[in-house]
């Protein structure tokens, strides 16, 4: 019985630690979690641009 109140208080005071401690580092996470978005975002055309301009440089420069 001991057992069971003293693992409901543990869960509980973890619960409200960690919601403190997300409450307190939203000013971290919400520009972390934008620049993830716009990282993903801009990585499919960033590599699409590098293929592209590397078949450019091959094609325009003379071959033997």
């Amino acid at each position: 019985m001991a057992d069971t109140r003293v693992l409901t208080v543990l869960v509980l005071c973890t619960i409200v630690i960690l919601v403190t401690a997300l409450y307190f580092a939203a000013s971290i996470f919400a520009p972390l979690t934008f620049s993830l978005f716009i990282l993903a975002l801009v990585w499919p055309m960033h590599k699409r641009f590098r293929i592209t301009c590397l078949e450019a440089w091959r094609c325009s420069s003379p071959c033997a």
